[in-house]
Order: structure tokens, then sequence, then C-alpha cells
């Protein structure tokens, strides 16, 4: 059996993106940091996660500390004859790490 799992925080680099409807969703683009320097993480958030998190996220603030646990996805984007892809965390839990 394989697993693909991911845990991965980092902190809030652009403005999270909130798409309420039909099929809710939530985007947010996170900076972590390796022993080799920064390395930049899509993240996507869907369904009833999404729905929850919407309101809170749109107050996620660039530079907030976010912790995320899901699996590793891709996403395609662009033209059908120039499409590109990019991996992408899809979010099974999220949440923002408060200041103590």
């Amino acid at each position: 059996m394989t697993h693909n799992q991911v845990i991965f925080v980092g902190t809030v680099e652009r403005q999270p993106r909130v798409f309420s409807g039909e099929k809710p969703l939530v985007s947010l683009f996170l900076k972590g940091e390796t022993e080799r320097g920064s390395v930049f993480m899509p993240v996507t958030v869907r369904g009833e996660l999404a729905q929850k998190l919407a309101s809170k996220a749109g107050a996620w603030q660039v530079g907030d500390e976010i912790y995320v646990e899901g699996e590793l996805d891709w996403e395609s984007f662009g033209k059908k004859e120039e499409k590109k892809y990019q991996t992408v965390i899809s979010a099974k839990n999220i949440y923002r790490i408060e200041g103590v």
C-alpha cells in the first residue's frame, strides 16, 4: 500500500483567494524554509473544508504562519496546446498558527 501524505508549515506569501459557489475553493501560496533556502508551495482547499475555511482565510494576512496536512497533487493551467502543470498540496487539514 502506498501513502501520499505531506505536512507543510509556511508563511502566507500572497493574500488567500476564496472562491464560493457550488464548488468552493480556497487557494493559498505559502513559503517554507529548508536547509538549502526557501521553497514556495501552492495549497488548494476544496469542498467542505473550503466552506469552513472561507471566512477565516479571508482574514489571513501575508506573513501569517500556516500549518497544512494533505497530499501532493497536481493542477494544470494554460491553453490546450501549451498546457503546464504544477505540484500543489491538496489540504485535508489547515489552520493558522497562533502566537503565544
